[in-house]
C-alpha cells in the first residue's frame, strides 16, 4: 500500500521540496538530497520526475560517462546542453569539468 500523497499546499511540505529542488540544482545527487530532506530516494525521484529536476548521479573519475561528458564539452556543447542529455545540474557538469581539469594538470 502507497503512503498519502504529500498535501504541497502544506507550508512544511512546500518549503521541503523548495529545499530539494535547490539542492538538486545545485549539483547534489539524489542520495544525498534524500538524506538532506528526510526523504526516501524512491520519493525524491518520484519528485524529480515531477519538477524536471536532475538526477546528478555520481560521475565515476575516467569512467565511460565522465569520458562522454569531457568528449561533449570539447565539442562545443555547453554545460546546460549537456547537463539535459544527461539529467544532471549545471552545476554539477561543472564540477566534473573542474575535477577533470585538476587531475590532467596534476599529471602534467
Amino acid at each position: 500500500m502507497y503512503p498519502a500523497p504529500m498535501n504541497p499546499h502544506d507550508p512544511e511540505v512546500a518549503r521541503r521540496h523548495d529545499k530539494l529542488k535547490t539542492l538538486l540544482e545545485g549539483g547534489l545527487p539524489i542520495a544525498e538530497a534524500a538524506k538532506e530532506v528526510g526523504l526516501s530516494r524512491k520519493r525524491v525521484y518520484d519528485l524529480a520526475d515531477k519538477y524536471n529536476l536532475p538526477y546528478n548521479k555520481p560521475v565515476r573519475g575516467g569512467g565511460r560517462l565522465e569520458r562522454k561528458i569531457v568528449e561533449l564539452s570539447a565539442s562545443g556543447f555547453d554545460n546546460d546542453t549537456i547537463g539535459q542529455m544527461y539529467r544532471m545540474s549545471v552545476v554539477a557538469i561543472g564540477r566534473i569539468l573542474e575535477r577533470v581539469r585538476e587531475r590532467v594538470s596534476r599529471e602534467a
